[in-house]
């Protein structure tokens, strides 16, 4: 073996790329390897029973009452089937001290039953608490997701696994009544937890399944956050419920010296952009009690407010958020990543004077994402929502942004933009790596952009990697278009969206499409919209009919390429 290959920063590099799987198989090569591969394999723990197996023999009992596979997987009694001893201990922690980050339960997602998850574990998390000979159960765990509390007395079972190198910290809102049993006060867990881990930086309300259903959400939120910014005031990052940025949070969030982030838990980086829109969209849709109570945000700022704010998400008016990024005391120049998003009824000069503030206020932006999902889209006249449509003129005012990286553009509207307008685009942008251009609109019929389109963000944008739009294919659009366009060159994700696809243009399509990618190109291509069976059909009754023609172009494209 080249001595290359035993580098340690190499060898992290390599099978940092790799699946869990794969780093299994490298672990296997030679000794040199063994112990890097099983720090990556064991560096994110996403189910506690691969570890407590290691531990000691479990017994899982299944609910006879489920009739279905995961309903039994998820409501099961995991024990010991016998005391870990000492030896036990001394060979479990070769595996333990490996733990970087824990995430429990992130298989769970019914929303049912919440005694049945919770106790779920209750009995091992005893054995492991009463029996173990070390006081830290993970010496190395520098993150703990939490995402399910269903129950007071659960709230003490991950408390067994922090210590003080814990720095991050991801808990649902809690919705305990003062008349529960076991009721744990929220500001008596804060104290618990802080005092266990006082070097928690990181902070995350991460989305509790529950979330909506409850009436009191906003509130209990809202008192639990200021809650955790006066017990943390080191705070360096922040991860709030949806919409849950209120005017009162806001000003107290001003004062913390260290915060640089503020972000939605749907801004997590697991979600992807068809994730993003399906949760909008199935908010305005079939679950009106999901639908974000966006109320006025107007914090009075003092100088030096968000004095380290570089990464903010928020939710609120477009006019609400214009006031807030000229105020004179928030620092807009400062901010690199910036997330608004918007349910309100917003129109296309609203919209515009939305971009001209953002790109007059906040020049070191490198990633820029809005989403426009007005509630009133279902019930709009055709000539009420001429007005959201938007044109090139509207982008104007973030042309001015050199530095930006990423660039996405959520809106239920088709842009309204041309092959020649998309031409003009491609050499007023800067050097984008990714670019979303409101690839899933309800609207399919507004849709004007043509496979032209493509060929110059090839032309114009060749650093692009990842592009969003949505266009119209039919054997008509392949006219006056060169039999030799230039290729993408490290494009790796097409995602057409709501596009739509005749069936007589599938096979020209594909030809296309693998001319531009190249032979050695492994070119992701992606369609339809995630989650229509959950409330969206009604909005997308093409939604499967769309999704099914450009399966039938992928597969072409692989036969073609060989792959």
């Amino acid at each position: 073996m080249h001595k290359v290959l035993t580098v340690p920063e190499l060898l992290h590099l390599i099978f940092t790329s790799l699946s869990r799987n794969d780093q299994g198989k490298v672990a296997c090569v030679c000794r040199a390897w063994v112990d890097i591969a099983r720090d990556h394999i064991w560096e994110t723990v996403t189910d506690p029973c691969e570890l407590f197996e290691i531990l000691a023999p479990m017994e899982h009992v299944g609910d006879p009452s489920r009739n279905t596979y995961s309903a039994y997987r998820n409501h099961k009694q995991h024990k010991f089937a016998r005391r870990p001893t000492v030896a036990d201990w001394a060979r479990f922690e070769k595996i333990s001290r490996r733990v970087r980050r824990l995430q429990f339960p992130s298989f769970y997602n019914s929303s049912d039953d919440d005694d049945l998850c919770s106790a779920g574990f209750a009995m091992a998390f005893a054995d492991v608490a009463s029996s173990r000979p070390l006081l830290h159960v993970f010496p190395g765990l520098r993150a703990l997701e939490w995402l399910r509390l269903a129950d007071p007395k659960e709230a003490a079972y991950h408390r067994l696994f922090l210590h003080e190198r814990v720095h991050s910290l991801a808990i649902p809102v809690l919705h305990y009544a003062a008349d529960a049993p076991n009721y744990y006060p929220f500001s008596v867990y804060l104290q618990d937890i802080f005092s266990t881990a006082p070097n928690i930086t990181d902070f995350s309300f991460s989305r509790n399944i529950r979330e909506g259903r409850q009436s009191n959400t906003a509130g209990t939120a809202e008192q639990q956050i200021m809650q955790v910014v006066d017990h943390v005031p080191w705070l360096c990052s922040l991860e709030l419920p949806n919409s849950a940025l209120t005017t009162s949070i806001a000003e107290r969030l001003a004062r913390l010296q260290n915060l640089k982030s503020i972000k939605f838990s749907y801004d997590h980086p697991r979600n992807s952009v068809k994730r993003a829109y399906a949760d909008d969209y199935r908010c305005l849709s079939s679950h009106p009690w999901q639908l974000p109570n966006i109320t006025p945000l107007n914090p009075a700022l003092e100088p030096a407010s968000f004095i380290a704010l570089v990464e903010l998400s928020i939710s609120a008016t477009l006019q609400d958020l214009v006031a807030l990024i000229t105020n004179a005391n928030f620092p807009s120049s400062q901010i690199t990543t910036f997330l608004a998003r918007s349910f309100s009824w917003e129109c296309e000069p609203a919209v515009c004077g939305f971009f001209k503030a953002v790109g007059r206020c906040m020049p070191a932006l490198t990633v820029f994402t809005t989403s426009i999902t007005s509630a009133r889209k279902s019930q709009e006249t055709h000539e009420d929502s001429e007005q959201q449509y938007l044109t090139v003129k509207s982008l104007d005012g973030i042309l001015s942004l050199r530095q930006l990286e990423d660039l996405e553009l959520r809106h239920w509207c088709p842009l309204r933009i041309s092959n020649a307008d998309v031409i003009f685009l491609a050499k007023m942008l800067p050097p984008l790596r990714s670019l979303c251009l409101a690839p899933y609109p309800v609207d399919v019929a507004g849709i004007h952009l043509t496979v032209h389109a493509l060929v110059a963000f090839a032309v114009h944008l060749p650093s692009l990697q990842t592009l969003r739009l949505a266009i119209r294919v039919d054997l008509h659009s392949f006219s006056n278009l060169s039999e030799d366009p230039a290729p993408f060159h490290v494009m790796q994700c097409l995602d057409f969206g709501m596009s739509s696809i005749e069936a007589d243009a599938i096979d020209a399509m594909g030809i296309f499409l693998a001319r531009m990618s190249g032979i050695n190109n492994k070119l992701q291509i992606l369609s339809g919209l995630k989650g229509i069976r959950r409330g969206l059909g009604e909005l997308f009754p093409r939604g499967y009919k769309i999704k099914s023609g450009w399966k039938r172009c992928n597969e072409f494209i692989w036969r073609r390429c060989g792959s």
